[in-house]
C-alpha cells in the first residue's frame, strides 16, 4: 500500500508517473534487501532513488488508510460515516 500512495504522492506533486514508479521500485528493492519495510526506508536510500529532499508522507499502513478519506474510502472517518449510515438503514426497517 505505502508503495502504490508514495507513487501517487509524487504524481500529485508533478512528478511524471514513468519516474515516480521507478525512484519508489528503487526504494523498494533497497529495504527489501535490508529485511525492512518502505516506512523504514533511510535518508540514504531515499536519495540513491532520487527523493532527496522530496516530502516524502508516512509511509505506515495506518497512514495510507487515513488518506482514503473519500466516499466509501478506508479513513476513519469515512468508515464512522457508513456506520452510521448502514445503522440508520437497518433501523427503518
Amino acid at each position: 500500500m505505502a508503495a502504490t500512495d508514495l507513487a501517487d504522492h509524487l504524481v500529485r506533486v508533478g512528478w511524471p508517473f514513468r519516474r515516480a514508479h521507478e525512484s519508489v521500485g528503487h526504494v523498494v528493492q533497497s529495504v527489501l534487501v535490508r529485511g525492512a519495510g518502505l516506512d523504514d526506508a533511510t535518508p540514504a536510500e531515499l536519495e540513491a532513488a532520487g527523493l532527496g529532499g522530496v516530502d516524502v508522507p508516512p509511509l505506515t499502513p495506518e497512514a495510507s488508510v487515513e488518506t482514503k478519506s473519500v466516499p466509501g474510502g478506508t479513513a476513519r472517518a469515512m468508515v464512522l460515516e457508513q456506520l452510521d449510515h448502514a445503522r440508520a438503514e437497518v433501523g427503518s426497517w
